[in-house]
């Protein structure tokens, strides 16, 4: 397996940001239960641009954190996808069936409850991309 150096994760990080900008309002966040079997929500991540800080050490997070979105399903969020803000199916990424979980899990996004209902208030504590 290949080992990128930590200027080349930076600027992979860097590029995936400017990817997800040239979206409408940044892109949209979906939550999904295992699988994707199910949407949780589907909302706008960010008010402004851009939506991630310059990358460093491998890792670039989420700016203007924390945020409240309101969920459109219900069931546990394990997994999520930043997509185009025109349609759903223009996936700008999406980087496994993981990636969700409860604050201090170390996970990509890091919310204060993964069980969910319908019309909840969703709590982002942190969101981050990171390539090892």
């Amino acid at each position: 397996m290949a080992t990128l150096s930590t200027a080349a994760r930076n600027a992979a990080l860097d590029a995936i940001a400017t990817y997800i900008d040239t979206a409408t309002n940044g892109g949209r966040l979906v939550l999904y239960t295992s699988g994707y079997a199910s949407v949780l929500m589907n909302a706008f991540l960010v008010a402004s641009k851009p939506t991630f800080s310059a990358a460093s050490g491998g890792a670039a997070a989420v700016d203007e954190l924390p945020r409240t979105l309101t969920a459109s399903g219900t069931g546990v969020a394990v997994a999520y996808a930043l997509v185009g803000a025109a349609t759903p199916d223009n996936v700008l990424l999406s980087p496994s069936t993981s990636g969700v979980g409860l604050v201090g899990s170390g996970q990509d996004i890091e919310l204060t409850n993964t069980n969910i209902r319908s019309g909840q208030q969703i709590r982002f504590s942190s969101f981050q991309l990171t390539l090892a």
